[in-house]
């Protein structure tokens, strides 16, 4: 059976998502390893975790990315649920494209390599097994629905929109913190790729080869179908590092 704190978990995705797949108990590749697919207090199960009791529970669920979840929703649900307090006290780990968040890590962004494009992992903490409470960060205040992802960063206005944020030493046309008018931005994408878990060093405003490596591991992990120019923030990857 599924622990109850997934199975509410459940519950609110299906509602504020109708129709989404979620599935629970693990298949014959599961079984291979520890994985919180598999149910404890079962002869043979390798189960990742385990609570006190003897009820056999699996505590991860793979919610499916459809036409109905899609991938912007996905990320924005992950991004949302990974920076909320009173999910990680309920959460062991996270799983998304090639990130993984986890109560080890803080709940920063490592990467994780396998194939976690089609879905969301979510695995929830096994002492935290009977908690049934909602799961309020899938809804928005009130209860009508989840926040709506929204720009929190407009472009600034003395780039034009065929010039680009990237590497100091790059041509005109890249925006690497030369000019001080420029570093308050450029911090601005170093403090959101770290909060995202892309190291991109320290902030201080200057675009240099860690911030570039930052930006390209960001768009290969989440964007890799959309981007050309590696390493370098153009308006429409701005709208997608600023939009959550």
């Amino acid at each position: 059976m599924r622990a109850a704190n997934m199975q509410s978990l459940t519950n609110d995705m299906k509602v504020r998502w109708p129709g989404m797949t979620i599935y629970g108990v693990g298949d014959d590749d599961h079984r291979l390893h520890a994985s919180d697919h598999n149910e404890d207090d079962t002869p043979g199960s390798r189960a990742e975790q385990s609570d006190v009791d003897s009820v056999p529970e699996h505590r991860a669920i793979d919610c499916m990315v459809t036409a109905g979840f899609t991938k912007s929703e996905a990320a924005a649900f992950v991004y949302r649920l990974v920076a909320d307090a009173p999910s990680q006290r309920r959460l062991n780990y996270v799983i998304w494209q090639d990130g993984i968040w986890s109560r080890n890590s803080g709940w920063n962004r490592q990467p994780y390599d396998g194939e976690f494009h089609s879905h969301v992992h979510v695995s929830g903490l096994a002492s935290d097994d009977e908690n049934t409470a909602n799961w309020p960060i899938v809804f928005a205040s009130g209860g009508s629905g989840p926040t709506a992802p929204r720009l929190r960063r407009q472009w600034p206005s003395f780039i034009p929109t065929n010039e680009y944020f990237g590497h100091i030493k790059g041509p005109a046309k890249s925006h690497g913190g030369y000019y001080a008018k420029e570093r308050p931005d450029i911090q601005a994408i170093q403090e959101r790729l770290n909060f995202l878990g892309y190291n991109a060093g320290t902030v201080d405003g200057v675009f240099g080869d860690r911030t570039k490596q930052a930006v390209t591991a960001w768009q290969r992990a989440l964007y890799s179908s959309q981007t050309s120019r590696y390493g370098e923030v153009w308006t429409d990857d701005w709208k997608r590092l600023f939009t959550y």
